[in-house]
């Protein structure tokens, strides 16, 4: 409780230091005054600018939000850039504008610094708020005119939206530039690529494919068709033989003609004719005689018939089996010389697959610096087409959702407002100041400050007194004005001083400071007349040596020894002359307390 200020020392604070707080009440309050009443008549207003934000579905929704905050906070940005300012004054003429001119004051600046301070003045008109989570940008102008302020505020999102389409345009313009240049770059680097490729195939005689394992495919292919060849040749002269063999293994016996099936028909008429003649007539009957002479003749003729039948026919079989031998024959020699070419070939594509093999490191090695020349060739291509696509949008995110319409009812200057304002504001201040110095004043003046700095108990706290106490303690306002604050402190004060006394008889109570001023004496003749009051008897020692303070107006006594000592019960004195005494004056001396167990109050 003794380390807390109260409302009693606030009230303190407030009374002793009144006139340097109303001392700045004032002031600033005047100040301010006087500026309303000189500041020009302000009009404001107000446009909404709504940003485009993002709406992608299925991804993350914390990352969108984020993505969407950071895209109003760069419009905000945007909007409050030089750039966007100096468009706007472009785009407006404002230099050669009056009403903007008045803006800048009555002394137009210099043409070197006039763009400068238009800026300025602009950027300092102009207000760019935005709500968290909103996709809503409001943009508010302060101006003398309002057709002024509401042109500008309706006019900065276009010039916001042609700043960056010029600005995107101008870099995609540069980036196009070097994406040609180095278009250019890369297209002679994979024409060189590919020429080294196709000058090492032609110097090493390798084809596409060459030293991969299509030479290897390629060598089993005419692998295949040698064997392939090679038992063909070997059918063909097995088969030569075997057409020889058969040519003098085959029979005749059944070879005919025509004329022989002729006879052989004839001869069976005559023997079917013999025998049914033979059956009735005889064998001896003529007509039997003469069939059998005419079977005879047949027979003969059939006989001669069928051996020359057979000769030829023998003859066709070995032309025939000639023929055919010599065609297998020519057949086998075909398919030789068929599998000795095929095998030359084979043996000739090893030795090329071995040496394409040995090639094919250099190889690869020029085919991977084809590729990467050739991808990143296309890939600049790529970039040219984008970016010639992108020049062709123009990249609006933001659209004027209210425009601004001139605002008649000024914002600007309130006096009386801000009057009122600048008094609470100063007497805070001024508040805070006085508490600040009465917080770092060093001197003792309330009984909280002796509690807490010494930790030592009050007894009072007697009212600053307007006027000197009389030296008579039967004069001091204790007596004369019982009913007073300072007679109420003084018996309070005197209470506590006498409660503390612990044992019957005198009481002895030692009043001293270390500063001369400080209210010894009229703390001493306060609490004489209180204890006056409360019937008591007093006596008054004063021991100051260089100023003295009590006069011989009331009951004193004259000390004539040097030396003396005073006994108060257990209490024991010594005190000594320092000067002679003299009539009608309280002696002076130098008190020295000889034991330790008196009592004193400060």
């Amino acid at each position: 409780m003794n380390q807390q200020i109260g409302p009693r020392d606030l009230m303190r604070v407030l009374y002793r230091y009144r006139g340097l707080m109303l001392g700045i009440v004032g002031v600033v309050s005047l100040l301010v005054l006087f500026q309303q009443l000189l500041s020009p008549t302000l009009y404001r207003s107000t446009s909404n600018l709504q940003i485009e934000l993002i709406d992608e579905v299925g991804t993350n929704q914390a990352d969108v939000n984020s993505r969407n905050a950071e895209r109003v906070a760069n419009a905000v940005r945007l909007h409050r850039s030089r750039s966007a300012a100096e468009q706007v004054i472009k785009d407006l003429n404002l230099l050669e504008d009056r009403r903007f001119l008045r803006e800048l004051g009555s002394s137009p600046p210099q043409k070197k610094t006039l763009s400068q301070v238009a800026t300025n003045r602009l950027l300092s008109m102009i207000a760019i708020n935005a709500q968290a989570g909103s996709d809503l940008v409001e943009i508010t102008v302060t101006s003398r005119s309002p057709e002024l302020a509401a042109a500008i505020a309706n006019q900065l999102p276009a010039s916001v939206r042609a700043l960056r389409l010029t600005m995107s345009n101008e870099r995609r313009a540069k980036l196009l530039k070097s994406l040609l240049s180095d278009l250019k770059v890369r297209d002679e680097a994979a024409k060189k690529a590919a020429s080294n490729v196709a000058e090492f195939r032609q110097k090493n005689q390798m084809l596409v494919g060459s030293g991969s394992e299509e030479d290897l495919a390629q060598i089993n292919r005419v692998a295949a068709q040698s064997a392939v060849a090679s038992a063909a040749r070997d059918g063909a002269l097995a088969r030569a033989a075997g057409v020889a063999r058969a040519a003098g293994m085959r029979s005749t016996a059944n070879a005919t003609s025509g004329s022989l099936d002729q006879l052989d028909r004839q001869r069976g008429e005559l023997l079917g004719e013999i025998s049914r003649l033979g059956t009735s007539l005889g064998p001896n009957h003529p007509d039997v005689k003469r069939l059998n002479a005419q079977l005879s003749v047949v027979e003969g003729t059939i006989a001669a018939e069928r051996n020359r039948v057979q000769s030829a026919a023998q003859a066709v079989s070995s032309a025939e089996a000639s023929r055919m031998t010599e065609l297998a024959r020519s057949e086998a020699a075909s398919d030789s010389a068929q599998a000795l070419r095929l095998s030359g070939i084979v043996a000739s594509l090893n030795g090329k697959a071995f040496a394409n093999s040995r090639n094919m490191v250099e190889l690869q090695r020029l085919m991977r610096e084809a590729s990467l020349t050739n991808d990143a060739y296309e890939s600049v291509v790529s970039r040219v087409e984008q970016v010639r696509a992108q020049m062709q949008n123009e990249g609006v995110s933001s659209s004027l959702l209210s425009p601004a319409v001139p605002n008649f009812d000024a914002v600007s200057p309130a006096p009386f407002k801000m009057t009122l304002t600048a008094m609470i504001s100063s007497a805070v201040l001024a508040f805070l100041i006085a508490f600040t110095r009465d917080f770092m004043d060093d001197r003792l003046r309330t009984m909280v400050q002796i509690r807490r700095l010494f930790g030592l108990p009050t007894l009072g706290m007697l009212p600053l007194m307007d006027r000197d106490l009389p030296d008579d303690p039967n004069q001091s306002p204790v007596i004369q004005e019982p009913q007073s604050l300072f007679a109420e402190v003084a018996r309070s004060a005197y209470c506590e001083v006498r409660a503390l006394r612990t044992r019957p008889g005198a009481q002895v109570v030692l009043i001293s400071s270390p500063l001369p001023g400080d209210g010894k004496s009229t703390v001493s003749l306060t609490l004489a007349a209180a204890g006056l009051a409360m019937g008591e008897r007093t006596v008054i020692l004063d021991l100051d040596l260089r100023k003295r303070a009590c006069s011989s107006s009331y009951r004193t006594k004259r000390w004539h020894p040097t030396s003396w000592t005073w006994s108060a019960g257990e209490r024991t004195w010594t005190a000594s002359s320092q000067r002679p005494a003299t009539a009608g004056m309280t002696e002076c001396f130098h008190f020295q307390r000889t034991r330790d167990d008196a009592r004193w109050c400060s």
